[in-house]
């Protein structure tokens, strides 16, 4: 028979239901954080400094960006909640879409030039 965790003298009505044939609840400790699970320093200034920096770039981004972007809310939120994963995938679309439009201005030759000798 189990016991009830608060008080060990009487069983837990819960996990006696298993000794007639229904399922059991168990209970479990908390688990506490490792020191392998807690972040060091280091890597939170790591992460700070990684922050700043994507900070930056989409504060330039965003003045570089047409007003009727509808990106521009996005980033502004994601600037003010520092939410890096928004910000990775906010940058990373507006440079490949800069890449693409960069490549469609220089167009490139489908044949190559013949060389004159």
């Amino acid at each position: 028979m189990i016991r009830h965790r608060d008080n060990p003298s009487t069983p837990d009505p819960k996990t006696e239901a298993h000794d007639e044939g229904r399922s059991e609840v168990r209970y479990c400790a908390a688990r506490r954080p490792t020191p392998s699970m807690v972040p060091s320093a280091q890597a939170t200034l790591d992460r700070g400094v990684r922050i700043d920096a994507k900070i930056e770039q989409a504060r330039i981004v965003l003045e570089e960006l047409d007003p009727s972007d509808p990106r521009i809310r996005l980033l502004r939120l994601a600037l003010i909640r520092r939410d890096e994963v928004l910000l990775d995938g906010l940058l990373a679309g507006i440079a490949e879409e800069r890449a693409r439009s960069s490549q469609v201005g220089q167009r490139v030759p489908s044949v190559p030039p013949t060389s004159r000798r």
